[in-house]
């Protein structure tokens, strides 16, 4: 089908009402759709001779019977959903028939994804460049990767590995951003034993991501690589590489303690509870923080201030010892082997220290202390 070229205005009239499904679309939408920033001295005219235009075009090619194809009521218009098939409106259905079907009966499940994701040839209307497009356009392609991610677990379950890789070339073109597809692509290779083409896959997509984001692929993807180097090397040179991918930790000095996340920390603190009952080898939490004031308020302070508490604790404590941000104005530590007059020797040296390195001598650092021995308890240390 189509429209006179002068007639741009009738296709996105005719899109934005195929795109809203057969609900009704008030009078003043389809205006700000039309005309959003343009002046026009009687809209409402106008969209009524746009709709009469559409109208003329498309009777001929859909036969209704007495029905309109698009029909007016009280100020609304709507596009009879049963004038044309829709490709996205199927795909949309056939993976809500598929997503039931995950459970119950994954063989129909698979056969629903297959049928619904060959329905899948890019971004939505990729022509339009209104703001209305832009949601839907991320609905259908979030409701692709997720379909894909779904048909991928289920192929997964049958150890078919090679659909698997059919699918995810597709959709690493069409979603080139989507981590969790390259993912799942390169472990099927991976467990095809192709690791050449791995390899490649993830160098490229390390440039691409390096090259469109600025940024480097996720430790998941990047632990996958790793995989590939390992996999056909000896196991003394294999040994050899584990122990170089080990070490390798970029965020973190050569001196002073050792700097993590939250979730890593709390690995180290079990693994240190461990030791102290197996070992009996003393051990202490410690909490330093900054109390929330009006001096800290002012965002620029706030940072220099928690900065040099961050450097003062990474280079005033021993490597042994683990260090994270834990919130705004929190930090954990934890402290290997140190009994109690040893802790206090290592809070009167980090105030020290602090108390040189901070410019702003009114902000107080506090500490509260857990033993890990539980006959010490809990003891609070404040900032004499």
């Amino acid at each position: 089908m189509e429209l006179p070229r002068r007639s741009s205005k009738a296709w996105k009239l005719f899109k934005y009402l195929v795109s809203q499904k057969g609900n009704r679309v008030q009078q003043a939408d389809l205006i700000e759709v039309l005309w959003p920033e343009e002046d026009c001295s009687d809209p409402q005219h106008a969209l009524r001779t746009m709709v009469y235009r559409l109208r003329s075009s498309l009777n001929g090619r859909f036969t209704l019977g007495e029905k309109e194809l698009i029909s007016t009521s009280q100020g609304s218009y709507m596009l009879d959903p049963t004038a044309c098939w829709v490709d996205v409106e199927e795909f949309e259905t056939l993976c809500t028939y598929a997503q039931s079907y995950k459970e119950g009966k994954p063989g129909r499940a698979i056969q629903l994804y297959q049928q619904a994701l060959s329905l899948y040839q890019g971004e939505y209307l990729p022509e339009c460049q209104e703001e209305w497009v832009i949601p839907l356009r991320a609905y259908y392609r979030n409701l692709y990767v997720k379909s894909v991610l779904s048909l991928s677990e289920l192929l997964q379950q049958n150890q078919n590995h090679q659909e698997i890789i059919n699918i995810c070339q597709k959709a690493v073109i069409m979603a080139p951003f989507e981590e969790n597809l390259h993912y799942v692509y390169m472990d099927a290779l991976i467990q095809e034993g192709k690791l050449d083409e791995a390899r490649e896959h993830y160098q490229f997509v390390e440039v691409h991501f390096q090259q469109k984001l600025g940024d480097k692929p996720s430790s998941e993807l990047q632990r996958l690589y790793q995989q590939t180097q390992l996999q056909e090397t000896e196991p003394q040179k294999e040994l050899q590489l584990i122990r170089q991918y080990l070490s390798e930790d970029k965020d973190n000095n050569k001196e002073g303690a050792f700097f993590c996340n939250p979730e890593n920390f709390r690995l180290f603190y079990q693994l240190e509870v461990r030791r102290q009952e197996r070992n009996q080898l003393p051990g202490v939490l410690c909490l330093v923080y900054l109390k929330k004031s009006a001096v800290l308020e002012k965002e620029c302070l706030a940072s220099e201030t928690v900065k040099t508490l961050k450097d003062v604790l990474l280079q005033n404590l021993r490597k042994g010892d683990v260090v994270c941000r834990w919130n705004e104005f929190q930090f954990m530590v934890l402290l290997h082997g140190c009994d109690v007059e040893g802790a206090r020797t290592v809070i009167r040296r980090i105030k020290q220290c602090y108390r040189q390195a901070c410019e702003t001598g009114n902000i107080p650092v506090f500490f509260r202390v857990l033993y890990l021995k539980s006959e010490y308890g809990l003891r609070g240390l404040s900032r004499k």
